[in-house]
């Protein structure tokens, strides 16, 4: 394996999304996190991950704003599905006004001004329920 150790665990972990890890004193930890992930929806397991991710200096740039929209609208996640309802208001009445240039993706919405912080807002939801959904749990026992 080349690369960052802790990269190359999350790519070996991303093949068991039940389970995550962590480091302590007496070295590499790996626990069960089924219980908090079952918890949440779809949308905020992959959301809050690719925000956790994208995550940087306690902010989120837009570039990483643009590139989570359009991995969201790759997974198939609506916008009005996933928006909460008073994000979606600000989206359905710019829709009564201006029907032809209808908001319908993520990257839709992030690219407008006036409807990014709607969009942002709702993913930083999705990141505290995925990071709340990560805490730790009882570590497994090895089977050796």
């Amino acid at each position: 394996m080349f690369g960052h150790i802790g990269n190359e665990i999350e790519k070996i972990m991303a093949n068991y999304p039940s389970l995550r890890w962590w480091m302590e004193e007496k070295g590499l930890v790996v626990g069960d996190a089924r219980n908090g992930l079952d918890q949440i929806s779809r949308f905020d397991r992959i959301a809050g991950a690719l925000v956790a991710e994208h995550w940087n200096a306690g902010r989120l740039k837009k570039e990483s704003l643009v590139q989570i929209a359009e991995e969201l609208d790759r997974e198939g996640f609506q916008l009005r599905d996933n928006l909460q309802p008073a994000q979606w208001k600000l989206i359905a009445n710019h829709h009564q006004k201006i029907r032809r240039q209808a908001i319908r993706s993520f990257s839709d919405g992030v690219k407008d001004r006036r409807f990014a912080g709607a969009v942002r807002r709702r993913l930083y939801v999705a990141c505290d329920r995925y990071e709340k959904a990560l805490e730790p749990a009882e570590p497994i026992e090895p089977g050796f």
